[in-house]
């Protein structure tokens, strides 16, 4: 009878409005809540996300990465 700490995970939708290659990050505007927020890139995406592109970005308990374009 072992208790695990499980993270809570929400995967959301945004949509690209500028891309920081220097810090590998993207301002996206969440396609819900219409929030603007600054969201790190998976280091396999550099180059690959550009503005007005839609992604999948994971919320892990507050921290945020952009996991995948669509």
């Amino acid at each position: 009878d072992e208790k695990l700490e499980v993270p809570l995970v929400e995967k959301k939708k945004g949509q690209v409005l500028s891309v920081d290659e220097s810090s590998n990050s993207a301002s996206v505007m969440d396609l819900e809540s219409y929030e603007t927020i600054e969201v790190p890139m998976m280091e396999e995406l550099k180059g690959q996300v550009k503005e007005e592109d839609q992604v999948e970005y994971w919320d892990i308990e507050g921290s945020k990465i952009i996991k995948r374009k669509m």
